[in-house]
């Protein structure tokens, strides 16, 4: 065999090799990949009642509980002028506390997504509940309050 063909067939079972070690993703579960929701509040006009220069209340006077858990301070993305948070399977109840006890409380239908970013699945709404009545199943959720 000469030297050529020697190498030539190196080159070849290493690719191989590299085709069969990257096709062995099904076993994986490595995803850190999470959906994140969205939710902004507007008034009847269309107004963002929390962010811009129309607001008329203070995001800090917002929390967000997960089922019955201890209220914390909601997270805010003031880029989109809302309340974020990641969806998971292992919440039910995704509730908003707003300034003079107002609580709205949404829930989902979640199935699973397989995640563009890892090899492995993220959660994906399918059915979305405000205050027990179906909505728009979209990103961002748009709640109407007029205070």
């Amino acid at each position: 065999m000469t030297k050529n063909m020697k190498l030539f067939l190196r080159i070849n079972s290493l690719i191989i090799l590299v085709l069969l070690l990257s096709s062995c993703t099904e076993k994986c579960d490595d995803c850190g990949d999470l959906t994140t929701k969205n939710v902004v509040y507007t008034d009847s006009l269309g107004n963002n009642i929390f962010f811009g220069d129309r607001a008329v209340l203070n995001p800090d006077s917002v929390y967000f509980q997960l089922n019955d858990s201890e209220p914390m301070p909601a997270a805010q993305n003031i880029n989109k002028g809302s309340f974020s948070f990641f969806l998971s399977e292992n919440y039910e109840k995704y509730i908003f506390i707003l300034p003079n006890s107002t609580i709205d409380t949404l829930e989902f239908n979640v199935s699973q997504q397989k995640s563009k970013d890892c090899c492995g699945f993220k959660p994906k709404s399918t059915r979305t509940f405000l205050n027990s009545s179906e909505i728009q199943n979209t990103d961002p959720i748009m709640i109407v309050k007029d205070f």
